[in-house]
């Protein structure tokens, strides 16, 4: 069978994948498109549903079987492994802020449990070891930055992931095939929603007519739609020869500068009120190069203005969505939930 990934179409496997976090950002925009391109796969899904979410959340399908499980737990990750032939790693403790409100468990979910997934994959025989990591890696730089750039982490969500990507890089072999798909800064509807992301809450403040406010408007992110983030896992899934080390993972053309990003949301939402200064709160600045994954063939269907135009007009129709609410905010919902 055929997909189409971007405008390229890409062959399908009928591989048992095993998708960890999948109660997340990427993973229910993930699960929702496994479950249109992979109609003969079979997919697990392993989720500890820290934010809140139920299992009724996240679209379960004959095809899906979504179960409760803590990723640090031995006997649970070689159960989730058994029969798998194909490995998705999404669960983390995600963003700057939830790790250092508790770096324990940052440690023991980004590091500790990769390490544990990637033992319990090669003992179950898994060919191909998906790992999800984040440009932010990079931290702040003033050039270009390409996989072979300096890592210049400002965080400890950065550091853990560092500390992961070596971990899976050092696991690939010939038997499997490990992969960092290092994303760019995520937007965009998705089945698990978050307004902690700077471009969901600038839009999401914009479309409930409350100001905006941006530090460091000089400083650069690359941009790319969950749904495409989704995408790219897909693509890299179905692969006849698949692609080891380290990937880029965004939209050509779609760096901006945080106060551009902030005047095309003005644009979206005329009469937005508007406040921009230079000096930033948030160090991070990385103008990402993507060509190394374009040359696989991926094409990305979203721009960063057609996701927040989609967004925007979302949240229009459904005016009952309060975007304070913790539930869409990492670190809200943790500093609720651990009484922080």
């Amino acid at each position: 069978m055929t997909q189409q990934t971007g405008n390229q179409a890409v062959e399908q496997s009928a591989d048992s994948i095993l998708v960890t976090g999948a109660a997340g950002y990427i993973g229910g925009a993930l699960l929702d498109h496994l479950a249109s391109c992979h109609a003969h796969a079979s997919v697990r899904s392993l989720d500890a549903f820290l934010y809140g979410n139920a299992p009724a959340d996240t679209g379960q399908t004959d095809a899906i079987h979504i179960q409760w499980g803590d990723i640090r737990d031995r006997a649970t990750v070689r159960e989730a492994m058994t029969g798998i032939d194909s490995v998705v790693h999404l669960a983390a403790i995600v963003g700057d802020p939830a790790c250092a409100l508790l770096p324990d468990l940052a440690q023991a979910v980004n590091v500790d449990a990769t390490a544990l997934l990637l033992e319990s994959a090669r003992a179950a025989g898994v060919r191909r070891f998906v790992f999800a990591s984040t440009c932010s890696v990079y931290g702040a730089s003033g050039t270009e930055i390409t996989e072979d750039s300096p890592l210049n982490p400002v965080s400890l969500y950065a550091r853990t992931k560092i500390e992961a990507e070596r971990l899976v890089l050092a696991a690939d072999s010939a038997e499997m095939r490990t992969t960092v798909l290092r994303f760019a800064t995520l937007s965009g509807l998705a089945p698990r929603l978050r307004f902690d992301l700077v471009a969901n809450l600038l839009a999401a403040r914009a479309a409930r007519r409350m100001p905006i406010s941006i530090q460091g408007g000089q400083n650069w992110r690359p941009f790319l739609h969950v749904a495409d983030a989704a995408a790219a896992i897909v693509h890299m899934l179905a692969a006849n020869d698949p692609s080891a080390g380290i990937f880029n993972v965004g939209a050509p053309g779609e760096n901006y500068q945080l106060a551009d990003l902030g005047r095309l949301i003005a644009s979206l939402v005329p009469d937005t009120d508007l406040a921009i200064s230079d000096d930033p709160t948030d160090h991070r600045s990385y103008h990402v190069n993507v060509d190394r994954f374009a040359a696989t063939g991926f094409r990305p269907r979203w721009t960063l203005a057609a996701g927040l135009r989609e967004l925007i007009d979302y949240l229009r129709h459904h005016p009952e969505i309060a975007i304070d609410d913790p539930h869409w905010s990492n670190i809200a919902w943790l500093q609720k939930s651990h009484h922080a």
